[in-house]
């Protein structure tokens, strides 16, 4: 089950490749609106115009849709851990073929297998973090993940800014584009030495598996009162689940006992919010500026 880290070290390791993910989402957001005034990549495809501008962009945020839907399909199949890398895989092909890219419909579809591999980590790694973390810890270290996505932000746009000074060398965009790749490698080299989701284990009747996940993030004994007692209340809660609700697309429009609407149309209803005032739309002029000054 991965490689020797146990306790606070794999705690550690675990938020260390969540935040890689998170901040290269954050990356990914921001990395597009330095490059749309930079000479040389204006040059190299042709001085595309303000539509062409905004389709090779949203093809990006297609790209994370379709990406999101696709771990509905994968995510419990293929597990957390193989699943987020499946989305690194992605990122990975994704920066490759838009920092190599001289077409623009090279450069799209560069975007668009980014946007895939965006899409199922945005999904998956919030999961995979909170189903082995303690609950004491949990929201922590799901706050982090948004601090790393922050943070990413920040990150690119200090990098086009610096390459602003290099107006004529397509370094000056194809490095910001391939540096995805590197962050996407980072986040999926710790996954081997990391643990699966317990939680996972146990929904696929993988009992002993789960137990001694739940061992190594505990840092205790396998026969241990705190594991055997986690392993039976996390038993019981999916069997219970199993029982009181019927998984299917109808239980989204239904808010029973789970609460399930309510829920959804909380997390919908903040992400909208947070973006309905234009945020990206300032931050993206403000790194045009950067680069006609």
């Amino acid at each position: 089950m991965g490689g020797p880290l146990t306790g606070r070290a794999l705690t550690i390791g675990i938020c260390t490749s969540s935040g890689l993910g998170f901040m290269l989402f954050g990356y990914d957001q921001g990395v597009f609106g330095g490059l749309l005034a930079n000479l040389s990549f204006l040059e190299t495809f042709n001085q595309p115009g303000v539509t062409m501008q905004g389709q090779i962009v949203s093809t990006y945020t297609l790209g994370c849709i379709f990406g999101a839907l696709l771990s509905i399909v994968v995510g419990d199949v293929l597990g957390r851990r193989k699943s987020i890398a499946l989305g690194c895989t992605f990122l990975t092909i994704g920066g490759l073929l838009q920092a190599t890219s001289f077409t623009i419909p090279h450069m799209i579809v560069g975007r668009i297998i980014s946007g895939l591999g965006i899409g199922m980590n945005t999904t998956v790694i919030p999961m995979w973090q909170s189903e082995t973390s303690r609950p004491e810890l949990r929201g922590r270290m799901v706050a982090f993940e948004l601090t790393a996505l922050v943070f990413g932000f920040v990150v690119t746009n200090w990098m086009n800014f610096g390459f602003t000074y290099l107006p004529n060398s397509s370094v000056s965009w194809r490095f910001p584009l391939a540096f995805q790749s590197l962050l996407a490698i980072g986040t999926m080299a710790l996954l081997p030495m990391l643990v699966e989701s317990p939680r996972w284990l146990s929904l696929k009747g993988r009992h002993d598996d789960a137990q001694a996940v739940i061992s190594r993030l505990l840092a205790k004994p396998l026969n241990d009162v705190e594991v055997v007692s986690t392993l039976e209340l996390m038993i019981e809660t999916i069997a219970r689940e199993k029982e009181e609700s019927t998984v299917g697309w109808r239980e989204l429009f239904k808010n029973g006992r789970l609460q399930t609407s309510r829920r959804i149309m909380l997390g919908v209803g903040v992400n909208i919010m947070q973006q309905i005032g234009g945020v990206v739309s300032i931050l993206w002029a403000e790194l045009l500026d950067w680069n006609t000054c």
